[in-house]
């Protein structure tokens, strides 16, 4: 009988990880990313989120005060009244 070894899955909640599988701009990453939307946000199944834009993650400074920022995704959502 062989000998199995378990596989090491990355996990995503780790920041490469969740940009990797939601927030690359492709087909399947933004299925999945408006599956985890609607899903985490606790959608109805008939009036659920129908597309998703994938936009620039950084935040550009306005005033010297303010916080320089990098989003691990950052997306506007169209849909169920958007």
């Amino acid at each position: 009988m062989p000998e199995y070894t378990p596989i090491s899955w990355l996990k995503p909640k780790n920041d490469f990880v969740f940009k990797l599988i939601f927030g690359s701009d492709n087909k399947r990453s933004r299925e999945l990313l408006l599956a985890f939307l609607n899903d985490a946000l606790n959608v109805p199944e008939g009036p659920s989120f129908e597309s998703v834009e994938i936009l620039n993650p950084f935040f550009i400074q306005q005033n010297v005060t303010d916080k320089y920022a990098i989003l691990d995704i950052k997306a506007r959502v169209f849909g169920y009244g958007y």
